[in-house]
């Protein structure tokens, strides 16, 4: 039975390492629970802003006040509170509790898994939490029956009102296959052709991979890009790749072109805090400010 101050790692990281490009671009997250693959090696640099907090138990009376703390101690202050499902998701009640106590505080709430959840959960979690981040990692492109069950859950949160995007790691011994993904693309697009997808390079920093590595993860996604918005999907982006890769790192207005935001590597040039083209009035979905922050972290 897992315990109810269950909840073996935290960190901070900009909002883009989650990956999420739709919320609160600038913002920092504190991620709660275990950070899975996601997680740096310690000999590897972190990204600004980002740092690692020493885990200890923590019972669901101190989660307010530990909360507090960390608002208060960091700079710039967390605005934004991330699940990941690993190791919540077994301990679901607890999980919840740390998700009301971080909606109290005024942050906003995500979810980030790499398994297929039920609506049940995703309708339990919705009073609280306000958007999802699924990975679809580079098997499920050549295994439809895995993709199937993630696929449905994507459904359901869009269908619960979430924000959601994807994430798809690029590295390793294989790429995901181009038309694959086109083809798991077109079915996301008739979710909605809104949901963002995210190709993020692996390993995350260019000095844990050989420089032939590095290129050849970008051209992988340069072409894994053109696939997936071939299959419906407006929003495409590169993370991880430090300015390698055009405009995967932008945001331009689906109407007019102009800038939303604008970003080379882990420093972020400019960015509309209201997800409101200035140039023609264009909302683009996600989650943005409702006014703009003094500063942005990274």
């Amino acid at each position: 039975m897992v315990p109810w101050s269950y909840e073996p790692a935290r960190c901070i990281v900009p909002i883009l390492r989650i990956p999420a490009w739709h919320v609160l671009p600038g913002r920092t997250a504190v991620v709660l629970g275990g950070y899975g693959g996601l997680t740096r090696p310690k000999a590897v640099r972190l990204w600004p802003h980002e740092k690692r907090i020493p885990s200890r138990p923590l019972p669901p009376e101190d989660v307010p006040s530990w909360l507090k703390h960390l608002s208060a101690s960091t700079e710039p202050s967390p605005r934004v509170a991330v699940l990941r499902t690993d190791d919540n998701f077994a301990a679901a009640e607890w999980s919840l509790e740390l998700a009301r106590a971080a909606k109290e505080r005024d942050l906003v709430v995500g979810l980030f898994f790499d398994v297929a959840v039920t609506d049940s959960l995703l309708q339990w979690y919705r009073a609280y939490a306000s958007f999802v981040v699924v990975e679809i990692s580079d098997r499920m492109d050549r295994c439809s029956s895995a993709a199937e069950p993630l696929l449905e859950t994507v459904a359901a949160a869009s269908e619960l009102g979430y924000w959601v995007e994807l994430a798809t790691p690029i590295g390793g011994a294989a790429f995901p296959a181009g038309e694959s993904l086109r083809m798991l693309a077109e079915r996301v697009s008739r979710i909605t052709p809104d949901i963002v997808w995210n190709l993020v390079a692996w390993p995350p920093d260019p000095d844990a991979r050989p420089w032939q590595a590095t290129l050849a993860i970008r051209n992988a996604m340069l072409s894994l890009a053109k696939e997936i918005r071939a299959g419906g999907l407006t929003y495409v982006y590169a993370v991880g790749m430090m300015g390698m890769v055009g405009d995967l790192e932008q945001l331009h207005c689906p109407a007019c072109g102009s800038y939303i935001i604008d970003r080379s590597g882990d420093v972020l040039q400019y960015a509309v805090p209201y997800g409101v083209c200035e140039g023609c009035g264009y909302r683009v979905p996600g989650i943005w400010e409702s006014e703009p922050p003094s500063k942005f972290c990274c």
